[in-house]
């Protein structure tokens, strides 16, 4: 799609984000087209990005109003010392994937990139899962921060990052949040939010990371078919914070976060993990690269890494995922070297 094509569906979706009706020749008069024009711009809309335009004898409207993200709005809700962090600010509405955009341009030593978009095509999770969301109901958000820390020394960001997340949600008034090892945000086993972390070393001495967040802020209920897993959202939980509000605050925490990580380390954010740890003492299954192994969670050690405990030893698991087993534990599947090790 050309620059003036996009300017030309962005310009469509600033007007028809009131969610009144607009004529035909309101339309074409805001954006530039011809009136003959605008049912072709308006299936791209609809085709592109999911939007769910009306067309009634009086003209076109929104199933629902839309409250767009405003790069000014979100910038005046980041404090001074955390604002002045950010060399690069990007608001899309719409883009593949913010995390590669962001991986493309690292920021200088101890200074941060901060990509959002209101929808995107190629969103990941963990392990390559997809994303799925609906336009202008999420917060998708990059922030990609070079620290001057080798690679091995950011393991544990992930772990403080959910906390962080899990912390500033609670504050909002939400009670029986959960965190799901490494970084999944669940209320009641529904998930509200995801957190994506990838980490590049840029020379001996400094590494840049992509914090990826996908929180899911109002409700669409569309797109339940297409969801393999339960989920909820801030607005099912009866609050409505404005999105440049949420966005600003959010991305405070996590530059706050970055500039105190290579002081403190993980043990601080620890604390508060544990305090929304969803599984502690529960029979589990990890599933590594290579098997699934069964045992009873037993938190995590220092470095962020979970702990299971398995007839009476406990074991050490880096690179997995984590889902609850039965009460009752059969034969226990045998550990082997290279993601899993012993204490």
């Amino acid at each position: 799609m050309t620059t003036h094509n996009q300017l030309i569906l962005q310009s469509l979706i600033n007007r028809l984000a009131d969610g009144q009706t607009h004529t035909k020749r309101a339309l074409a008069q805001h954006t530039g087209l011809t009136p003959a024009d605008i049912p072709a711009a308006l299936t791209q809309l609809t085709q592109q990005l999911g939007l769910r335009i009306s067309h009634t004898s009086t003209g076109y409207h929104l199933a629902h109003p839309l409250y767009l993200l405003n790069k000014n709005q979100i910038l005046a809700n980041i404090p001074s010392p955390q604002r002045d962090l950010i060399n690069n600010f990007t608001l899309l509405q719409h883009t593949d994937s913010t995390n590669r955009l962001a991986r493309q341009s690292p920021p200088p030593p101890e200074q941060a990139a901060v990509w959002l978009t209101e929808y995107q095509t190629a969103g990941r999770g963990r392990r390559g899962r997809h994303w799925v969301g609906s336009f202008a109901k999420q917060l998708l958000l990059s922030l990609n921060y070079t620290f001057k820390l080798p690679l091995h020394q950011i393991n544990g960001l992930s772990i403080a990052t959910g906390a962080i997340l899990a912390e500033y949600l609670s504050q909002q008034g939400i009670v029986g949040l959960h965190l799901k090892w490494p970084n999944d945000l669940h209320w009641h086993g529904q998930k509200i939010a995801g957190i994506l972390l990838e980490a590049q070393g840029i020379t001996a001495k400094e590494t840049c990371v992509v914090i990826g967040t996908g929180l899911n802020v109002h409700t669409d209920t569309t797109l339940q078919g297409q969801i393999d897993q339960p989920c909820t959202s801030l607005e099912t939980l009866g609050i409505t914070p404005d999105r440049n509000h949420l966005a600003g605050q959010l991305i405070q925490a996590l530059l706050t976060l970055c500039t105190a990580y290579p002081h403190t380390g993980l043990p601080p954010y620890l604390k508060l993990w544990q305090r929304y740890d969803a599984w502690y003492g529960q029979n589990v299954l990890f599933h590594g690269p290579q098997e699934t192994i069964p045992g009873r969670y037993v938190g995590l050690d220092n470095a962020g890494h979970l702990l299971l405990e398995q007839n009476g030893k406990q074991h050490t698991c880096h690179t997995g995922t984590l889902r609850l087993a039965s009460n009752r534990i059969g034969s226990a599947t045998p550990y082997t070297s290279g993601t899993f090790s012993m204490n």
